[in-house]
């Protein structure tokens, strides 16, 4: 056959059921079927695997006990092999002297220090346990100011000074029952003196400059018969009942914007039968009431509740009780 020349062996395929004649044809080759047995490359030999140690003799050991392995020696597949584990180092106390023991319930001596130091717990702690108020006599904050506004507008029929003195009450009561009267911090006398500084420095140039209008004003929204009943109200009733809600309990809660708001919308419902028939009093009690807040809430995040409650007695005595007195 000339190089270059290949045969194919083909199958003739009908084509519109008609078979073409002129293909190739070639014969099948012969085939030898004790040649095609006959393997081309010698096989190869069988493949030793080697004997796997027993289970127990992968288990470890600690170096130097009976029946570990030297080193350099060949280990016998029958034989059991150790692993080297490293012994863990000795534990030392932290300090030389020992550490303490309760004595026992018989030779405890009773009220003695032995004793006390054994059943007491800490003083720290005990003290935290009692400054921490009870969680279950807590009530929202928001939740007080809706029932003050509810019994604000169910008092319209009483007369004035009765009316405020429920109102202020009320103020007092849930600002106690909220629990935010920071139990464990002490009245420090410096902050005290603060407080009382502040309220007297922002209320001494309104005095000298608008005392003829703070006198109208007062008189408008506390129309009280005697000094005595107004002056009981301005320095107990109300800032009590304000500081102990407003800048205790919901400025404790919700923050310095919303005691604001609400001795802003707390003095509209208290003053608003007194100055009824004077929108202007009304309005600028209100916006009165809201700057002064502000002065309140400010002095109580920075000095603590008692200033801010000093802070607005004296601005009450300065701005609504003195004016009266004036020429």
């Amino acid at each position: 056959m000339p190089p270059g020349f290949a045969v194919r062996l083909t199958v003739p395929l009908p084509h519109n059921e008609e078979a073409a004649d002129d293909l190739i044809r070639p014969p099948l080759p012969a085939v030898d079927a004790r040649a095609a047995r006959r393997p081309v490359t010698p096989g190869l030999p069988p493949l030793p695997h080697p004997m796997l140690p027993r289970p127990d003799a992968l288990k470890m050991s600690v170096p130097g006990a009976q029946g570990a392995v030297r080193p350099g020696r060949r280990v016998t597949p029958g034989e059991r092999v150790n692993f080297p584990v490293a012994e863990p180092p000795p534990v030392k106390p932290l300090t030389d002297s020992p550490p303490p023991v309760a004595p026992p319930a018989d030779e405890a001596v009773p009220g003695g220090p032995s004793a006390r130091q054994a059943v007491s717990p800490p003083v720290e702690d005990a003290e935290a346990e009692e400054a921490e108020p009870v969680a279950g006599l807590r009530i929202d904050p928001l939740f007080g100011f809706v029932l003050f506004g509810a019994l604000a507008l169910g008092t319209l029929y009483l007369d004035i000074e009765t009316r405020y003195t429920v109102l202020w009450t009320a103020l007092i009561l849930l600002g106690m029952t909220a629990h935010f009267i920071e139990p464990k911090a002490d009245p420090q006398p410096f902050n005290l003196i603060w407080g009382a500084g502040v309220g007297f420095v922002f209320s001494l140039p309104l005095l000298v400059l608008a005392g003829r209008g703070l006198a109208e004003t007062a008189a408008v929204l506390f129309p009280f018969e005697s000094r005595a009943g107004l002056f009981q109200a301005l320095v107990f009733a109300m800032p009590l009942g304000e500081t102990i809600f407003f800048r205790g309990a919901l400025q404790e809660r919700y923050g310095f914007t919303a005691s604001v708001a609400g001795a802003m919308v707390g003095s509209a419902l208290l003053f608003w039968p007194a100055a009824s028939g004077s929108l202007i009093y009304l309005v600028a009690g209100m916006i009165f009431s809201s700057v002064l807040a502000g002065i309140y809430s400010y002095v109580r995040s920075r000095y603590g509740l008692m200033a801010a409650y000093i802070c607005q007695v004296t601005a009450n005595l300065m701005l609504l009780f003195l004016p009266g007195f004036l020429p």
